[in-house]
């Protein structure tokens, strides 16, 4: 289940706890008339209608008493197993890595989360400045030493003579607030 959804081995504790959850809710041989075990204890039918694939995309909803006007209406995280306390499910959080419980979520089963990329850009953006500033020096003189192509950034489309005229120039006219009112 962890290989197959691309999640890091560290979920391995909830998906064996959710494939005992699945195994107790499919018919099995060991117990007599090929029922399944929770039917055997509780002489009632499981459903299944609340199952989902392990480790798929989910949103869980946000009530209105916890967010403001302009906060999100749902969170994303990912399915990772079934709740033992309550009716719901154990969803990972993605923002804040963690495990939240609700029965209002909305699945997206088709769609998994691409757990190493997220990795990655949450390291590029926590490196300090100065690191950067060390690594881009560093990438500066090897590439001076080894490669004569030269590499430009995409993202500056705007010359810097503009930046400096810009901003040596005053505003060109203040008013008061007296004037406003």
């Amino acid at each position: 289940m962890i290989v197959d959804q691309g999640l890091p081995h560290k979920f391995w504790a909830e998906a064996v706890y959710t494939s005992a959850y699945l195994q107790n809710r499919l018919p099995s041989k060991a117990v007599e008339d090929d029922i399944t075990p929770i039917e055997k204890w509780s002489d009632q039918k499981p459903t299944v209608d609340h199952l989902k694939i392990f480790g798929s995309l989910c949103f869980v909803h946000v009530p209105k008493e916890k967010r403001s006007k302009l906060d999100e209406k749902a969170r994303r995280g990912i399915f990772i197993g079934y709740s033992s306390q309550t009716k719901g499910y154990r969803v990972l959080i993605l923002e804040n890595e963690m495990v939240e419980i609700s029965r209002d979520v909305a699945f997206e089963e088709g769609k998994q989360s691409d757990w190493k990329r997220q990795r990655e850009v949450q390291k590029v953006f926590t490196l300090p400045l100065n690191v950067l500033q060390d690594r881009d020096v560093e990438e500066n003189q090897h590439q001076n030493n080894h490669s004569p192509v030269l590499t430009q950034p995409v993202d500056q489309h705007h010359d810097e003579e503009e930046d400096a005229q810009t901003s040596s120039t005053p505003p060109k006219k203040y008013k008061s607030m007296t004037e406003i009112m």
